[in-house]
């Protein structure tokens, strides 16, 4: 009795350890069948569309001045020329520069044009008959422009004007259809007569118009309709 109860003892031993056994190579047989997760894929930016762009048709500086008190005369400056560099995928990074000629000031009446032209922005001296914009950086939310979309945004740069310079900040749409894009103010900056050294001409246009009064500021906006410069 003594020896079948150690030979039943010694076997249950051997099935413990079997049975240990056994699991421990289903578990590690489980573990290597595993599947392996893919790693992850780095988020690839969208290419660079860098284009130079021209001002075209349609592009123009308006501006309203008031003369005796309450007559509103508004005026347009249709002769723009210049170019500006975009990334369509960051127009943060656009740059270049836009020159109005002034002598291209219309305001629907030839003689006030004249006088306008002569005695306030003396397009005759070439050191005074352009005013410029240099781009020095766009702030917005949505940097990347589609085809139909409309994003807006802040315009940063010098305004230069009659031999002085100035830092200004202008809010802008900026849409693109196909090929083109708009750019265009949607708020109104003032010029003012004392910023730029036109107190003379300012006097001597009343003088010469028979004026009783005529605004030191002027509200001004623009529309820049920018193609593809070929």
């Amino acid at each position: 009795m003594y020896t079948v109860a150690r030979a039943r003892r010694a076997a249950f031993l051997l099935l413990l350890c079997a049975a240990v056994l056994l699991a421990a190579c289903g578990n590690s047989e489980d573990k290597a069948q595993q599947p392996i997760a893919p790693a992850p894929q780095a988020v690839q930016k969208p290419q660079s569309v860098v284009r130079t762009y021209v001002p075209i048709t349609g592009s123009h500086v308006s501006f309203v001045g008031t003369k005796n008190g309450d007559t509103d005369v508004p005026g347009t400056i249709p002769t723009v020329q210049g170019q500006l560099t975009v990334d369509l995928t960051n127009l943060r990074t656009a740059t270049g520069s836009i020159t109005v000629d002034l002598s291209g000031l219309n305001t629907e009446l030839e003689a006030r044009d004249l006088n306008i032209r002569e005695h306030f922005f003396s397009v005759a001296d070439s050191a005074m008959k352009d005013a410029s914009f240099e781009l020095r950086g766009f702030t917005t939310n949505q940097p990347s422009i589609a085809d139909g979309a409309t994003t807006g945004g802040t315009l940063k740069g010098q305004l230069r004007f009659r031999g002085l310079a100035s830092m200004m900040a202008v809010p802008v749409n900026v849409s693109r259809d196909g090929d083109r894009l708009t750019v265009k103010s949607t708020g109104i900056f003032k010029i003012q007569i004392g910023d730029w050294n036109l107190e003379e001409a300012h006097k001597k246009l009343m003088e010469v118009c028979g004026h009783t009064m005529l605004s030191e500021d002027f509200p001004v906006q623009f529309e820049m309709v920018l193609a593809p410069k070929l």
